[in-house]
């Protein structure tokens, strides 16, 4: 059989050159104006998925993610 790829990870997720997940940070939808400039600062951009989560996202992604 076979195997299906998790779209909502496909499109949430994705590689840098080295091969590791990336990922967008929270808390960057609604209710900007009551945050701090340094932390709308800190969260732009992406960040690398923690080593336990990319195991399993691994394991849910069999063709791949996007670079």
């Amino acid at each position: 059989m076979k195997l299906k790829t998790k779209k909502s990870a496909w499109k949430r997720l994705r590689t840098n050159a080295n091969g590791k997940i990336l990922r967008g940070n929270a808390c960057k939808r609604h209710g900007l104006r009551k945050r701090r400039n340094e932390m709308k600062k800190q969260t732009r951009g992406l960040t690398e998925v923690h080593s336990s989560h990319a195991k399993l996202i691994k394991k849910i992604m069999p063709n791949g993610l996007p670079t």
